[in-house]
């Protein structure tokens, strides 16, 4: 009985220390991991239509080349309405970069964000490997009115008070559009006869002013005194 107790005892602590060298080794692996990755968003619940922020995190040794996907890549249901990359920043070592993806999505139900594959080589191995994110899960609601009634009537039209100052401009231009074309017609029909228009002829002159005009361009004209009688008379 004593054999028995003492034996079973033996195996609980040799699975104990197993466990606990597991665990450690465990630990230093990830703590001297060459490359990690980490992803999140904002909220995992949303309305239809709301914008999401979806980030990816990956931090490496400095050593390492990383080739990331492409910014157009497909994230299921979700449309990639923004993004930005951030410049790798140094910190203990580490090389931390940054992806930051704005989306969002017009179908209501639960979606995921699907798994994006990080493709990278650990020289002086030229042997390509990847790592993927853990996808996330999203709800997205339809926008329903509460039953309160957020969606109310309409309101009776309402009449807007005339302002007689609009009116009254638009008629004084209306006017002098019209006044410029009758002016512009009759300058143009008077200009064709010679006439001026709005400007009175003077009165024909009386006959006998007539002829002792006529008498005094003949007496200037000398024509007796020049031998051209015929002419005179």
């Amino acid at each position: 009985m004593k054999h028995s107790l003492y034996t079973r005892f033996c195996k609980t602590m040799l699975l104990g220390i197993l466990l606990v060298c597991g665990l450690a080794e465990l630990a230093v692996a990830q703590q001297h991991s060459p490359i990690e990755i980490t992803s999140r968003v904002d909220k995992s619940r949303i309305t239809i239509g709301d914008l999401v922020h979806y980030e990816i995190v990956l931090t490496h040794k400095p050593e390492v080349k990383v080739t990331w996907p492409a910014l157009g890549s497909n994230l299921g249901a979700f449309e990639i309405r923004d993004y930005q990359v951030e410049d790798p920043v140094k910190q203990k070592g580490q090389v931390i970069e940054k992806i930051s993806y704005t989306i969002s999505t017009f179908d209501t139900g639960a979606y995921t964000i699907p798994p994006l594959e990080i493709k990278y080589v650990l020289p002086p191995d030229t042997t390509q490997l990847s790592l993927r994110t853990e996808p996330i899960d999203i709800y997205v609601a339809s926008l329903r009115p509460s039953l309160a009634g957020d969606i109310r009537g309409l309101k009776p039209q309402g009449i807007l008070p005339r302002d007689w100052k609009i009116w009254l401009l638009y008629g004084g231009l209306g006017l002098l559009v019209v006044l410029l074309a009758v002016g512009g017609w009759l300058f143009i029909r008077y200009r064709k006869k010679g006439e001026l228009p709005f400007v009175k002829k003077p009165p024909p002159l009386p006959a006998h002013q007539v002829a002792l005009e006529a008498l005094r361009k003949l007496q200037e004209a000398r024509l007796l005194e020049m031998g051209e009688v015929k002419e005179h008379y």
